[in-house]
């Protein structure tokens, strides 16, 4: 076989790879979720300077990343190019500037905008 047909072959099974991998809808909710929740935890830590008992913070961060992944479970769209997608997301949709993005491949999740406010997350 031609070192180009190699080539070829490794990128059409690289492309199936990635096709199988690519992270659906119910992926990216639970991706919020845990975000969110971990996000919440450092946060509750950092703002009460490790006052809160861990089954508080815990418990807190587990509700309010359930409560932001509810909030927008059915609200964020979808562009799926079958090897990966992009998920994006209005946080406020009468304004502009609370859009977020994401890029879902190989089922991880990499953000692409973020607004200002949410730089950290």
């Amino acid at each position: 076989m031609k070192p180009s047909g190699i080539l070829l072959l490794g990128l059409m099974l690289a492309a199936v790879v990635l096709a199988a991998m690519n992270p659906g809808p119910e992926a990216f909710t639970e991706f919020l979720q845990e975000r969110v929740a971990t996000e919440v935890a450092e946060r509750a830590d950092e703002v009460t300077g490790g006052r809160l008992s861990e089954g508080v913070t815990d418990f807190l961060a587990e509700r309010l990343g359930q409560a932001a992944a509810d909030a927008v479970d059915q609200e964020f769209e979808r562009d799926d190019y079958y090897v990966w997608s992009i998920y994006r997301v209005d946080l406020n949709a009468w304004r502009p500037g609370g859009e977020i993005e994401f890029l879902g491949i190989a089922g991880q999740f990499f953000p692409l905008k973020m607004p200002e406010v949410l730089q950290n997350l």
